[in-house]
C-alpha cells in the first residue's frame, strides 16, 4: 500500500538516496530566492524523479487504477475513494441512487469483528503458514451479501445466513439473504478480485528475471492492497452503502468456517498458533496439509448454504523460525516452496517508521538471540549491556523522529461524546516544538525526546538538548518492548510490588513526596430556610404557654435558653391527639 506514513521522509533528496541510491547532498540552498544554484539544483531534482519514474513505473500503475475507479489523480492514496466510485459506476450502470454519506452524529450500529488470536506466544521452530485468499470478497460475491438481499422474513429465492458470537460462536440473529448476484457489492467485489487475480496469474507466468517482472509484481501488489483494504471502507459505518447486518452476516460467515477448521485442526492433532482473518500459522508437523483445509472449507460451505466455494487456503511455505509477540505482531525467517528465505516482520518496532534507531536495533538482536534457543539468563545480559550502550549513543540514534501532518494549531485540542466536551490533552509533538520554541513546516523532519520530569522537547541540533531523563527514555527504547517479548515467554509476569526494571539490576529512584499544607476548613454556612425562627425566652414561654416552650415544643423548656435558635416544627400532638392550641386554652 503505497501512503505517506510508509517511508521516514518524502523529499526528492530523501527518495533519491533510497531507489537511486545517490550520495547526500550535504549543501542547504535558500528556495526563496532566485539564484544559479537555486536553478541548478530544481534541474537535478526534475532528472532524479525521471529516474525514480523510470525505475518505479507508479505512473502507469497509477493511471490504470484511476481509470477504473474514474478517481483523480490527486486521490491515489484514498482507497475509500477508489471503493466510493466503483460503487457510484456500478449504481449508475444500474440506475440506483445511493444514499449520501453518514455525518458522525448518522453513523450505524457497530457489528461483531473478525476472529482472530494469537493461541501460543513466544517461540516456535517449523510451523506451517497458510494464506485465506479474498475471505471477504468471495463471501460476498457468493452469498450475494448486499443490503438489497437481506430480508428479517424468508422471502422466494432466498437462504438463511446466521450471525454468531466472535468468541462463543452462539447464533444471536438469522438473516435471509436473496441469491441475486447483480446487486452492488457483489458486483464491486468481482471487479476487485478480477484486477488481482489477473497481475497474480501475470506475476506466476513471468520469469522474474524479465524486466516486466517488477511492474507486474507492483501492480499485483497494488490491487492484493486495495483488495484487503476494501474491506476497511465496506465495514466503516460512515460509509455510504454501510448496513450493519451486511457487514455482521460477512464477518459471521468467515467466522464460522475458522471455527470449523480450528475444530478439525485439533481432532487430528494439528496445533493452531496463530489465526487471522486472512491467514493461519499451524503446527502441521512440517507437512503441507492446504489440500485437506481445502477439503473442509468445501464440505463445510456446502453443508451450511448449499453451494461451493472460491476461499482456499494457500500454503505460503515453513517457519523456520517465529516469534509470535502479540496479535498482529511477529517476526520469523518463511523458507518459501521454491525454496527461498524471507524475513517477515509484522507490526514490531523493527518495521515502524517513528522507532528509535536504537530500539530497532535492540529489538533485532534481542529476538534472534531468543530465536537461537537462548536462557533467560542470556536475555537478562544482553539487555543489561544495552542499558549501558544507551547513554553513549548519538542522540537522534535514541530520540523519535517524525513530522507534522497539519499545522499545530489544528490539532484537536477538545473530545465531543454525545452532549459533553472534555479537554484533550495535546499531542506530544505539539507540546514538543512548543517547549523547545521551534516551528516547522508540515511535513518537515524534526525529533523529540524527553527531558528532565518528562518534558517533550523538540530539536534539530543534538546540542541544544540538555538534560536527558535517561529514566523515561530507558522505559521507551527498551522496557516497554522487552517487557511483552518476557511475557510472551513466560519469564516475566506481573505481580504486586514487583517492577519488571529490578530484573535487570536497576530501580526507580523515588523522589520525596511534597506534602502539601493543610489549609483550615472553611466554615460551613447555615442553609438559609424560608421557615420562620425563634428565639426561646424562658419568661415568656412560661407567661404565655404554662411550661409548654413552642420553639422547642417539650415540657419543661430549660433555661438560660435565651442564644438558642430553632426552626417553627410544626404543632405538636399528644397521646390525645389534640392540637397544641388546645392546650392554650387550658
Amino acid at each position: 500500500k503505497m501512503t505517506l506514513n510508509r517511508k521516514r521522509e518524502y523529499s526528492v533528496e530523501a527518495r533519491s538516496i533510497e531507489v537511486l541510491g545517490k550520495s547526500q547532498k550535504l549543501k542547504e540552498i535558500n528556495f526563496g530566492e532566485l539564484s544559479v544554484e537555486h536553478r541548478t539544483r530544481c534541474i537535478a531534482d526534475v532528472k532524479d524523479m525521471v529516474e525514480m519514474e523510470k525505475k518505479l513505473q507508479y505512473i502507469p500503475l497509477l493511471d490504470g487504477l484511476r481509470r477504473l475507479s474514474k478517481t483523480k489523480w490527486e486521490d491515489y492514496t484514498y482507497v475509500s475513494r477508489y471503493i466510493d466510485q466503483l460503487l457510484l459506476t456500478e449504481a449508475r450502470n444500474k440506475k440506483i441512487i445511493l444514499p449520501m454519506k453518514p455525518t458522525k452524529e448518522d453513523g450505524g450500529k457497530d457489528f461483531e469483528g473478525a476472529f482472530r488470536e494469537a493461541f501460543h506466544r513466544g517461540r516456535h521452530f517449523n510451523v506451517g503458514c497458510y494464506d485465506l485468499a479474498g475471505a471477504y470478497l468471495n463471501a460476498i460475491i457468493e452469498l450475494c451479501l448486499d443490503p438489497a438481499n437481506v430480508y428479517e422474513e424468508e422471502v422466494e429465492n432466498s437462504i438463511p445466513i446466521e450471525v454468531t458470537d466472535r468468541v462463543s460462536n452462539k447464533v444471536i440473529a438469522t438473516y435471509y439473504v436473496k441469491q441475486n448476484p447483480e446487486a452492488i457489492l457483489p458486483l464491486v467485489a468481482k471487479k476487485l478480485l478480477f484486477e488481482k487475480n489477473k497481475f497474480k496469474k501475470l506475476k506466476n507466468e513471468t520469469d522474474p528475471n524479465s524486466s516486466d517482472y517488477k511492474i507486474i509484481e507492483e501492480n499485483y501488489k497494488l490491487w492484493k492492497s486495495i483488495s484487503l483494504s476494501s474491506w476497511g471502507v465496506i465495514g466503516n459505518k460512515y460509509f455510504r452503502y454501510y448496513d450493519y447486518r451486511t457487514t455482521s452476516l460477512i464477518t459471521s460467515v468467515i467466522r464460522g468456517l475458522l471455527h470449523f477448521i480450528e475444530g478439525e485442526l485439533l481432532k487430528k492433532g494439528y496445533t493452531l498458533e496463530y489465526l487471522d482473518t486472512d491467514g493461519a500459522i499451524i503446527d502441521d508437523k512440517g507437512k503441507d496439509i492446504s489440500d485437506w483445509l481445502n477439503t473442509l472449507i468445501q464440505e463445510w460451505f456446502q453443508k451450511k448454504f448449499g453451494k461451493s466455494t472460491k476461499i482456499l487456503f494457500d500454503y505460503e511455505g515453513n517457519y523456520e523460525k517465529l516469534f509470535i509477540v502479540a496479535l498482529t505482531r511477529y517476526r520469523g525467517w518463511l523458507r518459501r516452496p521454491d525454496g527461498t528465505l524471507e524475513e517477515k516482520n509484522v507490526g514490531l518496532e523493527i518495521k515502524r517508521k517513528d522507532s528509535t534507531e536504537f530500539m530497532k536495533q535492540s529489538q533485532k538482536e534481542l529476538l534472534e538471540l531468543i530465536l537461537n534457543k537462548c536462557s533467560k539468563e542470556e536475555a537478562i545480559e544482553l539487555i543489561k549491556i544495552k542499558l549501558e550502550e544507551i547513554k553513549n549513543q548519538p542522540l537522534k540514534a535514541i530520540s523519535f523522529s517524525c513530522k507534522l501532518s497539519k499545522k499545530p494549531e489544528d490539532y484537536a485540542t477538545e473530545i465531543k461524546r454525545g452532549n459533553k466536551t472534555f479537554k484533550k490533552k495535546p499531542y506530544i509533538i505539539v507540546s514538543a516544538l512548543k517547549n523547545a520554541n521551534l516551528t516547522k513546516k508540515v511535513g518537515e523532519l524534526f525529533w523529540w525526546v524527553y527531558c528532565d520530569e518528562r518534558i517533550p522537547m523538540a530539536f534539530d541540533d543534538e546540542t541544544t538538548i540538555k538534560n536527558v531523563d535517561w529514566a523515561k527514555m530507558k522505559e521507551r527504547n527498551i522496557y516497554n518492548k522487552v517487557r511483552v517479548i518476557f511475557e510472551a515467554m513466560e519469564w516475566w509476569k506481573k505481580e504486586r510490588g514487583k517492577k519488571f526494571l529490578e530484573l535487570f539490576g536497576e530501580f526507580i529512584e523515588k523522589k520525596p513526596r511534597k506534602v502539601k499544607s493543610k489549609k483550615p476548613p472553611k466554615e460551613t454556612p447555615k442553609k438559609a430556610t424560608e421557615e420562620k425562627t425563634i428565639v426561646c425566652d424562658f419568661e415568656q414561654c412560661m407567661k404565655n404557654l404554662k411550661g409548654i416552650c413552642i420553639a422547642t415544643e417539650v415540657w419543661n423548656c430549660p433555661k438560660n435558653n435565651e442564644s438558642s435558635v430553632y426552626e417553627e416544627p410544626e404543632l405538636l400532638k399528644k397521646d390525645n391527639e389534640k392540637p397544641i392550641e388546645s392546650y392554650y386554652e387550658e
